[in-house]
Parts: structure tokens; sequence; C-alpha cells
């Protein structure tokens, strides 16, 4: 036994350089696999949060009748099935939000001393509701308006470096209304934050401003979204049961799982206004997919 040990031994020794050699190996191996990881899951956490706020909530309710666009006929029963999802279920909501939303990148039009730039979106808020999220916002300048300004705007570092404006500047916003004719309204930009992407082609505006300039009813809301505390985590559940909550009382459709879903139902002809519910994960469905395969790859 003792020669089989003293063998062992030594050619443990022998080999010594080469075990050093594989365990340093393994230890940047160990780094680089976590460093992909944390990177991977980094990217989603940004994006989610991105999206949220670009999409008006973790969870959105849309109320379709068919013509493709949503519409919030009944916003205090819809309210009512969020404050149920809360105190009924347990989940963390962080606040909701009460949108007016316009989409439309050939008439989102805005000019500052000789400068123009398109936008795809405007999105009309309550400032005061969405402040603990607008709050996450980087502002290179300024930050969320006082409740209820209705004169204010808030644009990215994008937009505001094509349009050579700052803070305080009066910024002129252009939409075709609702009824086909051009209006024009001048805002003051309040807040500019840091973002150059996809999502920052957007300009936020007080609900009842875009509302005006859409000749639309001033308290008119196209969704109602929930911001959820632990959004990857909980939002598939949260999702299922807030529908559960909106069939209690008004006619509703479910859950969209995917994009695709999501442009299907809007066009769906209905002889009342049916309500449900959307996911940023439905919203972010292809790059959910190339994140997803990303995190197997490692």
């Amino acid at each position: 036994m003792i020669p089989l040990l003293f063998t062992a031994w030594r050619n443990f020794l022998r080999n010594l350089k080469r075990y050093r050699v594989l365990l340093v190996a393994l230890v940047l191996i160990t780094i680089v696999l976590t460093a992909v990881l944390g990177a991977v899951l980094g990217v989603r956490e940004g994006l989610y949060e991105k999206a949220s706020r670009y999409f008006a909530g973790n969870l959105v309710v849309l109320g379709y009748i068919g013509n493709g666009n949503s519409l919030i006929e009944a916003p205090s029963q819809v309210q009512g099935a969020v404050q149920r999802l809360e105190s009924t279920h347990s989940l963390d909501l962080r606040t909701y939000s009460r949108r007016s939303t316009y989409y439309d990148q050939a008439h989102i039009e805005l000019f500052f001393s000789g400068y123009y730039l398109k936008q795809r979106r405007m999105v009309g808020v309550e400032w005061e509701l969405e402040r603990p999220v607008l709050n996450d916002f980087y502002f290179v300048q300024g930050g969320v308006p006082e409740a209820g300004d209705e004169s204010a705007a808030l644009i990215s570092s994008a937009t505001a470096e094509k349009l050579h404006i700052g803070v305080g500047d009066e910024l002129v916003a252009s939409i075709r209304s609702d009824r086909g004719r051009t209006n024009t309204a001048e805002l003051i930009v309040r807040g500019i934050f840091s973002e150059s992407s996809f999502f920052g082609y957007q300009t936020f505006v007080h609900r009842r401003s875009l509302n005006r300039l859409r000749e639309a009813p001033l308290d008119r809301v196209n969704e109602i979204g929930v911001y959820l505390k632990n959004p990857i985590r909980n939002e598939q559940q949260a999702a299922r049961l807030l529908s559960a909550q909106l069939s209690k009382e008004l006619p509703s459709f479910g859950v969209l799982q995917t994009r695709q879903a999501y442009s299907a139902q809007s066009r769906v002809k209905r002889e009342q206004r049916e309500y449900g519910v959307v996911t940023v994960g439905a919203q972010l469905e292809e790059i959910e997919d190339l994140l997803g395969a990303i995190t197997i790859i490692a």
C-alpha cells in the first residue's frame, strides 16, 4: 500500500506544473463565462426597463374593437382590476400609467430655431402618476416636469442634439389630428434624457396636451399600463392574473403572447370593445429569443 501511495505522490509532483496550467485555464474559462452571462442578463434587464417606459408598462391593457386602435372606454373598471391585482395577489407594483398615444412616423414633427426632426411616437403621460418610473431616466438636463404641467415636454439626447435645443427652450410640435388636420403646439423642454437608440425617438408630453393636439376628448385614455417591481420574474403570472381580473367585469380576449398576436387582435372585428393584456416580453419577442440563445450557448 505504501509503495502505491508513494508512486501516486511522486506522479502528482511530477505533473504539478501541468495541473497548475489546467487550473488556471479553468479559472479563466469560469471568469469569461461569468462575464458573458452577466453582460447578457444586464442587457436584458436594461432592455426591459427601457421598453417598459416606451410601451407604457411591463403589462399594458389594450381595448380593441377592430379598427386597429386601442381605446380604454372604461378606465375606472380597468384601474379597479389593477388595484385588485395588487391587493388580492400581493404582487409588488411600482405604479401604473394612463396614456394617450400617437404613433405615426410620417406626421410627427418637431421644430426649433430652423431645425426639424421627425419622431416615431408621441406619448401623453401624467407626470405625477409615472414619476417613480420616469425618474429612472438619466437626465442630461432638467428632469420630470411638475404635476399638471401641460406645456412641458421630455425629449431624448438624440433629439436635442439634432435640434440644437436645451432645457427651457420652446419646442414646436406638429401632428396630423384625428380629423385629418395639421395641428401644432408650443411646448417647453423641461428635461432631456440620455438615449440615442430606438427608444429615443419619442417625445413625452402631458396626456391632455396630446389629446388637444389630436382633437380628441381631453380625458381620453388609449392604454393603461402596470409597472412591476420584479418584471422578469413576475411578468407572465401577473399578466394572467390581470387578464382574469379584467374578465370579471369587461369582455376580454386574454393575454397576447406574441408580437404577431398583438397585431392580429387589433384588427379582429368585434361587436363591442374587448380588453386584453400584452407584456413587454411579447413586444420584445425577437430580441428575447436572441438573448435566450446567447445565454444557452454560453
